[in-house]
């Protein structure tokens, strides 16, 4: 993940005034321009430059001329002579400490990439650990303190004989450390731990001698393991006190151990591929016995189709007579945590108005108009299928906090408190979470026609009709995907003249957004990219006394191939058009959120419960350069039929369903528009999944029935979906925090972790249709119910 552009802009300025006396009224007179969010990352990213380095530089593989060894403060570097005068210049710069600063710039000078490489073996291999832990969509360990890759002795005192150990990790109230083999500490026990070799090196008033208790031990890697947590920390301040100043005194020496940052952030990237690119629709409802209220729905690019159906001429959703509080009591009489419904629907045009239908299978057996709807549904255009998944709303899955230790920053701390009391107060109104999922197969819909049916009784399908909704009730909160930019942009047309220094320009913003903006001029644009451009903006001027919108500053950075429409990013410093557009941008944002209605937070609360609550599987594939495709599954840390089928083919280790995936989905080539799918017939026998067959590829109906007949014979069944679209990039604001902690503590993780998600090309989500291709392919519903009846058996207790 790269800085925001006016982060990086000010690093330069900045860097050689980190030892000044004065370098906070500095640094605030600098940033006053930027956000609490950005000012931390510029502080971690200062930190980082001006710790010293130990990393060599070796220019012998650069055929630069004979090099020489070179050595300056105990590190040994092989430079040419003019390499070792830009060297002494470029430490000299740095007040005579060679630091990260002074050795990027070197190598930026001569064209040679940083080291990325790891610390150490032992980091190397709990990265790699990490990386190969599950990815579960809204996991998060965090943690109270920061902890530290050290290794020192100690003697553990327990009632038989003193043990010999070493630790791992320290913290200031926990430990890891490792054992002998065979040396067990029992759970929970307390022991005594002296610290032998930091009692020699420091002398204190106190005792390197301290209770710990033992909460956990694991054998891994010949050796054993055990977590220790200091007992009574209360008792022992002075030790608790020297402890943090120890980790925070060699934290960059010996390095953080920030695996679960590392684990966080990859979570959250993934999290963005799926959420971004997700069709299903997520709503937040008050249900009070007979009355349901949707409340809010969270509205984005990709799932757009879903409320446009549901929308009238007038364009009002009539989602709300659909959920009814009659079908989420049939739902809610349903096994397990989530509850499945599924809704068959279809529009109808009459006297310029559209009409919209929905009914359930059991609504449509009791009244005995399965077939007669069927058959004039899905003979239209409009049919659609929808499966809802409800389930009780949890606040604590609308919080999410930052996996890194509050004492890592103010940010940190301001990140992490918990939902506000406004929010709260809001959100406890409501009482469930629906995901509406279109699973409509346009190309099965002749396979819902039944037999010739009674067309008298077609007037009775009415009672299926929508009850209107004249007035919007339903808040959409739309959100706003960013990818790479660092902000969000708003459309928005202001007069514009531009100043080059040798000619003006009159023009038209298309876009802004607080650091740049997108201008189209009535002529061919004359100026060189990197120049800058003084802009005006006498209809802006008109509207606030509080800036000066006359001769800004801004850089010409990017132009069309016509040279008319062109972009500017407002040059670093105080900047009165960043100071407008900003205001500007947070009044868009406003507006674009509900207005005076808006709850702050509200957009984050949903994001975070939508990660959280989805009942849907995922899976990522990706291309890295010249090698064949990967791909890695992911789960929700919801109970379900879905996740526990994924889980299983995760756990036999065989790779069968990625295989299958790779297979299917290798040679699809999607824009960011386009969007595909096929279902996947998969069975449980014998103790084990397997992968029978990809239904689509079938050659007809027939030919899938017979499939799924074989199928049944043999063991239990499930029919997935998989929905296949092109990776958006994934929206960095959510780990940017986590990155900066990353470049500090960990960089080679951070790289890896970043062309990791550089090379995710494919987002296939996967949804259980079990129920409704036995609908669609006519069995009957009491061999659905034995067939859903036999996977509740089969999957140990977890339910869809």
């Amino acid at each position: 993940m790269s800085l925001p552009d006016t982060v990086k802009e000010m690093i330069d300025e900045l860097v050689p005034c980190m030892s000044a006396p004065d370098f906070n009224q500095i640094f605030k007179q600098n940033t006053a321009d930027l956000s609490d969010s950005e000012r931390f990352l510029l502080k971690m990213e200062l930190s980082r430059l001006t710790s010293e380095c130990k990393r060599p530089i070796d220019l012998r593989e650069k055929n630069m001329g004979e090099c020489e060894l070179f050595e300056y403060q105990g590190v040994s570097h092989f430079l040419p002579v003019e390499g070792q005068r830009y060297f002494e210049h470029e430490v000299e710069m740095q007040h005579g400490v060679y630091n990260f600063a002074a050795y990027e710039k070197i190598l930026r000078h001569f064209k040679v990439r940083p080291q990325t490489n790891f610390d150490s073996k032992t980091q190397k291999t709990e990265v790699e650990e990490t990386f190969a832990l599950p990815i579960i969509f809204g996991k998060r360990i965090t943690r109270s303190e920061e902890r530290m890759h050290y290794v020192t002795d100690l003697t553990i005192a327990t009632n038989l004989k003193p043990v010999k150990a070493k630790t791992k990790d320290v913290s200031p109230t926990g430990l890891k450390i490792k054992l002998k083999l065979n040396t067990i500490l029992p759970n929970d026990t307390v022991v005594v731990v002296h610290f032998t070799d930091l009692d020699k090196k420091y002398k204190r008033d106190f005792s390197f001698k301290v209770a710990y208790q033992v909460r956990w031990q694991k054998e891994e890697d010949g050796e054993i393991q055990a977590g220790l947590q200091l007992f009574e920390p209360e008792t022992v301040g002075d030790f608790v006190e020297f402890i943090q100043k120890f980790v925070r005194g060699y934290r960059r020496k010996y390095r953080l151990d920030a695996c679960n940052t590392l684990d966080a952030a990859r979570n959250k990237l993934f999290e963005q591929f799926y959420f971004y690119g997700a069709k299903s629709l997520p709503l937040l409802l008050s249900v009070e016995g007979t009355q349901v209220e949707l409340k809010y729905a969270g509205v984005q690019k990709s799932n757009k189709g879903i409320c446009e159906y549901w929308q009238d001429e007038q364009r009002i959703s009539q989602l709300a007579g659909v959920i009814t509080a009659e079908r989420i009591r049939t739902a809610l009489e349903s096994i397990g945590h989530v509850k499945t419904l599924y809704v068959f629907c279809f529009t109808h045009m009459q006297n310029q108005r559209e009409h919209h239908f929905s009914a359930t299978l059991d609504e449509l057996a009791a009244t005995k108009l399965t077939d007669l709807y069927f058959n004039f549904g899905s003979n239209k255009p409009s049919w659609r299928v929808y499966k809802i998944q409800l389930e009780e709303l949890d606040l604590e899955r609308a919080w999410s906090p930052v996996a890194i230790p509050d004492e890592a920053g103010r940010e940190i701390i301001k990140r992490n408190k918990p939902l506000s009391a406004t929010l709260t107060k809001h959100l406890s109104n409501l009482n469930y979470y629906a995901l509406l999922i279109d699973v409509t197969n346009h190309q099965a819909r002749l396979n819902y026609y039944r037999q010739r049916t009674d067309m008298k009784r077609i007037n009775e399908i009415n009672q299926f009709h929508v009850l209107r909704q004249k007035t919007e009730t339903l808040q959409f909160v739309e959100f706003k995907f960013l990818g790479m930019r660092s902000e969000p942009r708003y459309i928005y047309r202001a007069v514009v003249e531009a100043d080059t220094g040798k000619q003006f320009f009159s023009g038209c913003t298309k876009n802004i957004s607080a650091n740049g903006l997108q201008v189209e001029f009535e002529e061919q644009f004359n100026a060189e990219l990197g120049n800058t451009v003084y802009l005006d903006f006498p209809e802006l001027q008109l509207t606030t006394s509080e800036h000066s919108l006359k001769r800004v500053p801004y850089q010409f950075i990017g132009t069309n191939t016509e040279r008319n429409i062109c972009n500017f990013k407002a040059k670093s410093g105080k900047h009165q058009g960043r100071k407008y557009f900003s205001e500007l941008s947070r009044r868009k944002a406003l507006i674009n959120q509900g207005g005076d209605k808006r709850i702050i937070g509200l957009e984050s609360a949903l994001h975070n419960l939508f990660a959280y609550s989805t009942s849907q599987s995922c899976a990522f594939m990706s291309k890295p350069a010249e090698e064949h495709f990967e791909c890695v599954l992911a789960n929700a840390p919801v109970a379900t039929r879905l996740n526990a089928l994924v889980e299983k083919f995760r756990r036999q280790e065989t790779k069968q369903l990625e295989a299958a995936l790779i297979q299917q989905f290798s040679q699809y080539t999607l824009t960011e528009d386009q969007h595909d799918f096929a279902e996947l017939l998969v069975s449980y026998n014998e103790g084990k999944v397997r992968v029978v067959a990809w239904l689509t590829n079938l050659g007809n109906d027939k030919a899938r029935k017979t499939m799924i007949n074989e199928c049944l014979k043999s063991g239990v069944c499930w029919v997935l979906r998989v929905d296949v679209d092109k990776s958006y990039p994934p929206d960095y604001r959510h780990v940017s925090l986590e990155m900066s902690y990353l470049s500090m503590y960990q960089p080679a993780a951070k790289q890896k972790l970043e062309k990791m998600i550089s090379q995710v090309c494919s987002t296939l989500t996967l949804t259980d249709i079990t129920t409704e291709a036995f609908i669609r392919f006519n069995y009957s519903r009491d061999k659905i119910s034995e067939i859903i009846d036999q996977q509740n058996a089969l999957v140990f207790d977890v339910f869809d």
